[in-house]
């Protein structure tokens, strides 16, 4: 079978997944990207992802229709599409594939708001009347919904999609060789809080719960990476806090320096408002380290089936440090630990190709049963 994934960038998260794909028997698959690595990406430390022998192309920046329409014209059995209207250049590929009755799927995030006052609202009024206008026509002849987001529906069947298209789906990195750390042997756990650095990512509750630690006469050191706008803001509230001896800033750092990081981790935190995933999440239970989400963030699902950790109610300090307390109290983490190692081998690359097969299967080639993901089944 000869499938084509169409991307926006060489995204480290889905990259690995068609490599793994294409190693599969019988499987020739080529990933088509929008644009080489944004600056954004570099910018946040991000390096390419390793390809192997997955056939990797980028649209050029002129007489990329023409491009695209050479592809559509080619012989693949099976176009997979990052969204359906979002950016420009898939957008055009997709409604071509569309009117040429090209067999296609979709991959795509969940409708999320993270904005605040006269933008959230907005953005809600326009995602409730304008989107499913422009997404209908493209939704109605997809094979197939993989849902970025995890195991929901609802905000997908508002726009348009049927319930059956729809598949629980999520990203899905690699370790990079991260060696797991089984047991906490510090009386003082050291926390990571990694990403981009704004109020939707929730640091500052992070830094308010952590104060109510230090309260409490809980030891801890936690280290927070990244920059972004409220960077300074919550450099100057954590020196006003006198929490300057319990968390230290990193700034942006490499792949190789924030492995380093990592594996020095007993706990990963990630306190945004709301996210559609959070790779950051898979990153950290891959490597054996347990995980405190909020209930915002997508990927909390993962921390919930695997048991490797806690999940608080998003924007709620009182929440988050509750869940922190109890974690970091006697062999709790220890035990989260090691269901972090176990459930680790569910959510690799190699497993979501193996899945993303089986719905290709199942809703293209009329073959097996209905799909469940094994971070689903097996919980």
């Amino acid at each position: 079978m000869k499938i084509a994934i169409w991307w926006n960038i060489p995204c480290k998260s889905i990259v690995p997944v068609a490599r793994e794909l294409s190693e599969m028997p019988g499987v020739d698959v080529t990933f088509i990207s929008e644009s080489d690595l944004s600056s954004s990406r570099k910018n946040l430390g991000w390096d390419m992802p390793e390809f192997g022998d997955l056939e990797y192309r980028v649209l050029p920046l002129v007489n990329w229709r023409e491009d695209v329409k050479k592809q559509m014209y080619s012989d693949y059995d099976l176009h997979i599409f990052n969204g359906v209207y979002y950016f420009r250049k898939l957008r055009f590929a997709l409604d071509t594939a569309r009117k040429l009755n090209r067999t296609f799927g979709v991959i795509s995030e969940a409708y999320h708001n993270p904005y605040t006052g006269i933008k959230r609202v907005l953005k809600k009024v326009y995602s409730r009347v304008v989107t499913p206008f422009r997404v209908l026509p493209r939704v109605r002849k997809a094979k197939f919904l993989l849902s970025a987001s995890g195991d929901i529906r609802e905000p997908f069947i508002n726009l348009g999609w049927r319930s059956d298209q729809i598949y629980p789906f999520g990203y899905f990195p690699e370790n990079n060789g991260l060696e797991f750390l089984r047991d906490t042997k510090s009386s003082e756990p050291n926390l990571l809080c990694t990403g981009l650095i704004n109020k939707n990512k929730g640091q500052h509750l992070l830094v308010h719960a952590l104060s109510n630690l230090v309260k409490d006469n809980i030891e801890f050191r936690c280290t927070i990476t990244g920059t972004g706008p409220e960077e300074l803001r919550l450099r100057d509230r954590v020196n006003q806090m006198g929490l300057g001896d319990y968390i230290t800033f990193t700034g942006v750092v490499s792949d190789a320096e924030l492995n380093r990081i990592k594996a020095r981790a007993d706990l990963f935190i990630a306190p945004g408002l709301e996210e559609p995933w959070g790779i950051r999440v898979n990153e950290a239970l891959l490597c054996g380290t347990p995980a405190i989400t909020s209930d915002g963030i997508g990927a909390s699902e993962l921390v919930r089936y695997s048991g490797a950790g806690r999940v608080f109610k998003k924007g709620s300090v009182d929440s988050l440090t509750v869940q922190l307390r109890q974690i970091l109290n006697g062999e709790e983490l220890n035990c989260c630990k090691s269901k972090a190692i176990d459930f680790s081998r569910k959510i690799t690359p190699k497993a979501a190709a193996y899945y993303l097969m089986s719905v290709v299967n199942y809703t293209v080639n009329d073959m097996g049963p209905k799909p469940i993901p094994i971070w689903i089944s097996e919980a």
